[in-house]
């Protein structure tokens, strides 16, 4: 039907090889048909599709956060991080841009969430915003480039994308990683 409504729309006066429309092929009447398939899409079909997406996703691949009741508290100021190595989740987050439909509330904003489905679902279904991201907090990072005996710093919260956090099974230890024998924290003997 939207091939009918963009055939008449565009002057194209020949719809007899389209679906058939109990209506005359006027100006008019697509606009009527636009604005109906306009809201049986947005009102019925996106939403299902986004429904799906949601329900879709396996939120056991996305761990819970850390403390519940903190979510919404932490600084929008946060570094991007590669997400790997991280050892909370503090809250996933959406970035929400008025500029591009999201609804107003000054400049860029985020909404926090304590669980990546509940993410998903209000960015699918906000015009306007971004995919979640992940708050995390590592206990210890590395800050390069200085000697290894050096490497370990205080802690650190960065923004990542919840898929490029990886399997976490168990607790990620940054030292055992870097420990010789490892072939990760051993000089190259260049």
């Amino acid at each position: 039907m939207q091939d009918w409504v963009d055939e008449v729309l565009t002057g194209e006066a020949d719809v007899s090889d389209l679906i058939p429309v109990n209506a005359a092929p006027t100006k008019a009447n697509a606009e009527l048909l636009a604005n109906r398939l306009s809201f049986i899409e947005s009102e019925f079909i996106e939403p299902e599709k986004n429904a799906l997406a949601v329900r879709s996703v396996d939120s056991h691949l996305y761990p819970a956060v850390v403390d519940p009741a903190l979510v919404g508290t932490y600084s929008p100021l946060a570094n991007s991080g590669a997400g790997f190595v991280w050892d909370e989740v503090l809250e996933y987050r959406v970035w929400c841009h008025p500029e591009r439909g999201a609804p107003p509330q000054g400049d860029d904003y985020h909404i926090a969430f304590a669980t990546y489905p509940e993410a998903l679902a209000f960015s699918v279904r906000t015009p306007g915003s971004e995919e979640p991201l992940a708050l995390v907090l590592q206990w210890e990072s590395i800050d390069e480039p200085t000697a290894m005996s050096d490497m370990l710093r205080s802690q650190h919260r960065f923004e990542t994308q919840p898929r490029w956090m990886g399997d976490r099974t168990g607790v990620f230890d940054l030292e055992r990683l870097l420990a010789p024998g490892t072939g990760r924290g051993e000089a190259s003997g260049r």
